[in-house]
């Protein structure tokens, strides 16, 4: 007989990264060139309106008027705010990001275990109709007390009893095989604390695989 189990934990993790960005020279030039851009693209969009609303005699008058450009200095200035807005957009990002990891983490790492070894290992064999103890030792990974309520459940079995193997078998004269019980009370175990479980197993009376799946329940 074949006897394979597994142990279903909860865990969970997010990860979060963030870009970096420099200003080098290049980039405080092409800033400084698309802020030029936008200020000729503004004055030849006034110039425009400008011919349309106003008679001809007095465009030459509206023409001479001072036309305000961007210095370097407002430049500079415009740059500065850039550089300040990244920096709180990035401050934010990790503050939203940190909130994000911080919330899921507390929820999942309430309640977590895992799987540390056990006596018979998948693909074991073991007698027609013996009986055997399977061992588990489980890890409590969470940051809450397993406090009595915790369970070890049978998920699923294969075969399970009265399954039609062999039409020759008589199912109705063979003893019950598979654990003797499908639910096991975990003890109290402390955060990162062990806990080992036993269940009574009976092989079938017949050559077979036989698996069972368990799951631990809060």
């Amino acid at each position: 007989m074949v006897t394979q189990t597994s142990i279903n934990g909860e865990n969970a993790g997010l990860g979060a990264t963030s870009e970096k960005i420099e200003l080098n020279d290049d980039l405080i030039q092409r800033i400084k060139q698309e802020v030029l851009d936008a200020v000729r693209e503004e004055i030849a969009a006034i110039r425009r309106d400008v011919n349309t609303d106003f008679p001809s005699t007095t465009r030459g008058a509206v023409a001479k008027q001072p036309t305000i450009v961007r210095n370097p200095k407002n430049i500079k200035e415009e740059i500065r705010k850039l550089k300040k807005e990244m920096k709180e957009m990035k401050i934010k990002k990790k503050s939203v990001e940190r909130s994000k990891k911080q919330s899921a983490s507390s929820i999942t790492r309430k309640f977590a275990a895992s799987f540390i070894c056990e006596n018979l290992c998948d693909g074991s064999c073991v007698s027609i109709g013996e009986s055997f103890v399977k061992y588990w030792v489980l890890k409590n990974e969470g940051a809450r007390v397993w406090d009595g309520k915790v369970t070890l459940e049978l998920i699923q079995e294969s075969p399970s009893l009265g399954s039609s193997v062999d039409p020759a078998i008589d199912f109705n004269n063979l003893l019950k095989w598979g654990p003797q019980i499908t639910s096991v009370q975990v003890p109290i175990v402390q955060p990162s604390g062990t806990a080992v479980l036993a269940v009574t197993h009976v092989a079938p009376a017949y050559p077979c695989a036989y698996t069972s799946s368990w799951c631990l329940q809060r």
